[in-house]
């Protein structure tokens, strides 16, 4: 059995009967869903599973958006953190 909250800020919490949770948390800006510019969907903050055992796997993602004038998009700057070991791209 799965059981599945979500907030009204899209946040969701899963629990499974074996123990295994998971928590998906997208960002805020200013009490409302941050959208990404170049595909204008909701912005990935953090995805947290717990195993039974106590294991967790904690990834936290961050974007940076480089706008012109005129809101045209001149680069971005993506950096995921697993862990506490971060990549950026």
């Amino acid at each position: 059995m799965v059981t599945t909250l979500r907030a009204v800020n899209d946040s969701e919490e899963t629990e499974s009967s074996c123990g295994m949770s998971s928590t998906t948390k997208y960002k805020m800006n200013n009490g409302q869903l941050e959208r990404d510019p170049i595909n204008h969907r909701r912005v990935l903050e953090s995805v947290t599973i717990r195993t039974p055992s106590g294991l967790v796997r904690e990834v936290l993602y961050s974007k940076a958006f480089n706008l012109d004038a005129d809101n045209n998009l001149l680069s971005f700057t993506s950096t995921t953190t697993l862990n506490g070991k971060t990549i950026q791209r």
